[in-house]
């Protein structure tokens, strides 16, 4: 372990500048950390997480880019940015416990960051645990497959199965996907490509008109703390957030009177 001194800057800075800037050194030692940890009667070694704060954040984060076989990692005022070292695909699930105004990592940083964790594919496990909430075990193996590993068979079983999912009620028009038009090659395409890559976080603060943002808390293609992560990076002055309780994907199905009444104040207003 590392072991510094409580006011001691200069002596801790000397102790944590090696594995700053040499993260392949500093993920050689949490993982080591991680496998003596293990090895403790006391632990159970399949239900493993880190926790850590400031340099303590930074080694969570880097033994969640180690790949590592963690459940989960919390950074709280860690440092987020990367070193030159390559990112193994991160299984554990990540919690970031970040101020805003925190000097240490500036806004530009934590959205690097957030980028970084959306091209690493992080915020996937959210959309699985979503379709598990409202389909069971079932809908959350069928909706990784086709997220994960899409192929037109279970592109189609996601239709036929994980599609109804999307409604908390009777779908209006239950003929609609059977009228739709499916380009599988240009599904795939999206899925295998664009679907994990494409972030517009950065732009969004860039808009500069009035914007409604609608969402049900029990959508499970787009959850509603995804919505949230949206409306904080819009203009606050500019945006209003408007949460549907039990509403799923399709808010105009489930709440057609609210959806359509808060569209007409919407309109009316700008």
């Amino acid at each position: 372990g590392i072991y510094g001194k409580d006011g001691d800057v200069a002596g801790n800075g000397a102790l944590m500048s090696p594995f700053a800037s040499d993260r392949a050194l500093l993920r050689q030692r949490i993982n080591a950390a991680l496998r003596a940890v293990r090895t403790l009667p006391q632990v159970d070694a399949a239900r493993v997480a880190a926790i850590g704060f400031c340099f303590g954040g930074m080694c969570v984060l880097e033994l969640a880019r180690s790949g590592a076989d963690v459940a989960g990692v919390i950074s709280i005022h860690g440092i987020f940015a990367p070193g030159a070292v390559s990112n193994q695909k991160i299984t554990a699930k990540v919690l970031c416990l970040h101020g805003h105004d925190d000097p240490m990592v500036p806004p530009e940083q934590v959205l690097a960051f957030e980028q970084e964790m959306t091209a690493a594919q992080v915020d996937w496990p959210a959309v699985f645990d979503a379709f598990e909430r409202v389909g069971g075990p079932a809908a959350r193996q069928l909706a990784h497959d086709r997220w994960r590993t899409p192929t037109p068979e279970n592109r189609t079983l996601y239709r036929a199965q994980c599609y109804p999912l999307y409604y908390t009620r009777p779908i209006a028009e239950p003929d609609a996907l059977a009228r739709a038009i499916v380009h599988d090659p240009v599904n795939q395409h999206f899925a295998t490509g664009e679907w994990g890559r494409m972030d517009f976080r950065a732009a969004l603060a860039r808009v500069a008109c009035p914007t409604l943002v609608m969402a049900g808390d029990r959508d499970p293609i787009t959850p509603i703390a995804f919505s949230e992560t949206i409306v904080a990076h819009l203009p606050p002055a500019l945006t209003r957030f408007e949460r549907f309780a039990d509403c799923g994907h399709g808010i105009v199905n489930d709440a057609p009177e609210r959806h359509f009444e808060l569209l007409r104040e919407f309109i009316r207003q700008v």
